[in-house]
């Protein structure tokens, strides 16, 4: 895995593409690695949300999804990823 912060981004990006549970559940976790280190990064949190989603963890998805809203309020994908948790 990349070290990186937006190495690792781009990293999951390609494993979402990917799609299956393996490469998603490594996708998550270079996500989850961003977001440790860059809490603050809306996108970060938006990709997370989304992988959370794929995978069934819905509350997980839902959780990111308003962490993105309360950070980037005025953006729409906050709420997209909510929605879609919903």
């Amino acid at each position: 895995m990349p070290r990186n912060n937006d190495l690792k981004m781009q990293y999951a990006g390609a494993l979402m593409n990917v799609g299956g549970k393996e490469a998603l559940g490594n996708a998550r976790q270079a996500l989850s690695d961003v977001v440790a280190g860059r809490p603050n990064d809306p996108r970060a949190l938006y990709q997370l949300s989304a992988v959370e989603r794929r995978l069934g963890d819905y509350q997980a998805s839902e959780a990111s999804a308003r962490k993105v809203i309360a950070l980037a309020s005025r953006s729409p994908m906050g709420y997209y990823a909510l929605a879609m948790a919903l």
